[in-house]
This record gives C-alpha cells, sequence and structure tokens, in this order.
C-alpha cells in the first residue's frame, strides 16, 4: 500500500521495525498515523496493514531521541579511546588528592565510577575480614552462631571459606572493570585511582 487509507494521501516508508520483525513502517504525515504492514522479512511476502498504537509524530520523535541516544554514547567511547590512548602513552599525570573543590568539578558519570569503587571497596573489606576472622584457631573448632565446624588446618579453611573467596574475587574483578571506567573518564589524576590501579594491577 502506498496510499493512507483513512485520507488517500502518499505514505513515507519508515523501512522494517526491527531486522527479522516482519513489520514495515509507514507514516502519513497528514493523519499523523504510523501504518504497519505485515509479511515475512526474509521472503519479502506482505499479509496486511494495520494501525500502530503510536502516533506519527511521537515515533518520529523517540526515534529521534532513540538516534541521539546512540550518537552521544558512540561519541563518548571515541572520546573514551582517545583518552585512554594518550594515558597509555603519557603515563599517570601528576596526582591530585581529593578535595571538596575537586568533587565539585565532577561530572555526573564521574562521581557514580567513585561511588561504585567505594562501595566495592567496603565490600572487601568485609569478606577479606569474614575469611581471616575464620582462620584454625589452634583448637581445630570454628564456632559460629552456635554451630560448631572443624577447622583444623588451612585446607579445611579455604574450603570452608570458598564462598566468601568467590565473592572476593569477584568484587576484586569488578572493582577492576571500575578502575578501568574511571581511566576512560578522565580520573586518572586523582591519587586514589592510581593507588587502586597500582594495587588491583590496572595499567594506564
Amino acid at each position: 500500500m502506498n496510499f493512507c487509507q483513512v485520507c488517500g494521501g502518499y505514505l513515507e516508508p519508515l523501512g522494517l521495525s526491527g531486522w527479522s520483525s516482519g513489520v514495515w513502517y509507514y507514516g502519513c504525515p497528514k493523519c499523523d498515523i504510523l501504518w504497519e504492514e505485515h509479511g515475512c522479512s526474509i521472503t519479502g511476502v506482505k499479509t496486511g496493514w494495520k494501525k500502530n498504537f503510536q502516533k506519527l509524530s511521537e515515533w518520529k520523535k523517540r526515534e529521534e531521541e532513540r538516534k541521539t541516544k546512540k550518537r552521544e554514547k558512540f561519541q563518548r567511547l571515541e572520546e573514551q579511546k582517545v583518552c585512554r590512548a594518550k594515558l597509555k602513552k603519557e603515563g599517570f599525570p601528576d596526582l591530585v588528592e581529593i578535595s571538596e573543590d575537586v568533587i565539585n568539578s565532577f561530572s555526573e558519570e564521574q562521581k557514580q565510577i567513585i561511588s561504585r569503587l567505594i562501595d566495592l571497596t567496603e565490600q572487601e573489606k568485609k569478606l577479606v575480614a569474614e575469611i581471616n576472622g575464620r582462620r584454625p584457631n589452634g583448637s581445630g573448632i570454628l564456632v559460629e552462631s552456635g554451630a560448631i565446624t572443624i577447622c583444623e588446618d588451612e585446607d579445611d579453611w579455604k574450603v570452608i571459606t570458598m564462598k566468601s573467596r568467590l565473592e572476593l574475587k569477584e568484587v576484586r574483578e569488578k572493582i577492576a572493570q571500575n578502575l578501568n571506567e574511571a581511566l576512560n573518564s578522565k580520573l586518572a589524576h586523582l591519587g586514589t585511582i592510581q593507588r587502586h590501579c597500582a594495587k588491583y594491577g590496572v595499567e594506564p
């Protein structure tokens, strides 16, 4: 169908709604209707038409917002690549300790990265304390919340703390991931970031 079933006006082809959806979109600017032509996207055989629940103007607005977000994401990724390439070539810059002025200069994204790192390092401290607190104590018995567990040597200790050790490994991987995000987001000048990178083996 090349013409609107309501006003008879020429339809604007808008393409497939998805690669495998089998739904082609057409718009009537005059009626502000978004038409769907159904069929098979593989064979191209068309089976019928119906109105979409959205108005054409609403669909176009959402599409433009989606494309804008996609462009912004691509631009951020390109900026991060440039930032990381420069960091890799020149190494860490002179460090700056966190102050109120420095914090006020952070973007929302940078604040979120720092916040996640704080939460993750707190989780790490708790897990390390939990694991170390269950070391063999010489008696060969570990009593927790009234329950008795045999813990005579290092092997017993490693088995007892296996779940916590796996959680600790996962937390440390997340810390390294967030440190990489921090470097990509122009936070390499912070002393705390540089120290954490050295601790967790994250290179510029």
